[in-house]
């Protein structure tokens, strides 16, 4: 079943009557596209999966705890290993392609989606998950907290692309956050901005509190949330003003 090096294999099934995965059973294997782990699969062990740059599916059911490498083999070109010929993308475009990681915790479903260069390592204890990535901070999720559905993972950030809010929960989270929005009234720093941040903190720190809502299907709209989410509202704020400062700066050099 197991099959190392193996450049025609694409995809790959493992029944849950395999409890364990060894190291390296499925390395080098530089076409595999697809697997699939069945519940009753519990764990792997070191590098299984290593250096199969053109994963693009992996399902890991409710039984597994453990964890995956997914690095990649840092090639330019097409290359010979042995007697087989290897039919393959060059790295740059391998790294580009979507991995979508499809994971089941008790009755919840998730898919993450994240780009194949990013090497992910995945760890997963029970309802915790961590995923770690190349050049990124690693996202740390509670399957127990975090709403089924799909999710992307870029530049060290969790975005939920889909799940089962509807038109009327969003409707109700606008009338929650607007009660919630009031506290912020009384902030100093609040009381020293023109109108104009204002109205521009006021949507950020919106589409703040939705997207913890998505991610979490919590709302939290206490005090200390709404400070925090102020505060970061800021920041964002004072960045992408001094990002279009620089633009008009360049596009003034250039008139010059």
């Amino acid at each position: 079943m197991f099959a190392s090096h193996d450049v025609y294999l694409k995809s790959v099934e493992i029944p849950g009557t395999t409890k364990k995965l060894p190291s390296y059973c499925f390395n080098q294997c530089k076409n595999l596209e697809s697997i699939i782990l069945n519940e009753g699969v519990e764990t792997c062990e070191q590098n299984s999966f290593r250096n199969v740059n053109k994963l693009r599916t992996l399902k890991i059911p409710n039984t597994f705890n453990g964890y995956f490498d997914l690095a990649m083999e840092n090639r330019a070109t097409s290359s010979l290993r042995g007697n087989s010929r290897y039919d393959g993308m060059n790295i740059e475009q391998e790294k580009n392609e979507t991995l979508c990681i499809f994971l089941k915790r008790d009755e919840k479903d998730f898919e993450f989606r994240i780009k194949r260069g990013a090497c992910p390592i995945i760890r997963i204890e029970n309802d915790q998950v961590i995923i770690y990535i190349t050049d990124g901070p690693a996202i740390k999720m509670d399957c127990q907290t975090l709403k089924p559905g799909i999710y992307d993972i870029n530049d060290g950030k969790l975005v939920a692309l889909s799940n089962q809010n509807t038109k009327e929960d969003e409707n109700n989270i606008q009338e929650i956050f607007k009660e919630a929005y009031k506290q912020i009234f009384e902030f100093d720093d609040f009381k020293k901005l023109p109108v104009k941040s204002k109205l521009k903190i006021k949507v950020i720190m919106y589409n703040l509190f939705l997207e913890n809502y998505k991610i979490t299907g919590k709302i939290n709209n206490d005090f200390s949330a709404m400070e925090y989410m102020f505060n970061k509202a800021k920041k964002i704020l004072i960045q992408e003003e001094l990002n279009q400062s620089e633009v008009y700066q360049e596009n003034f050099d250039k008139k010059r």
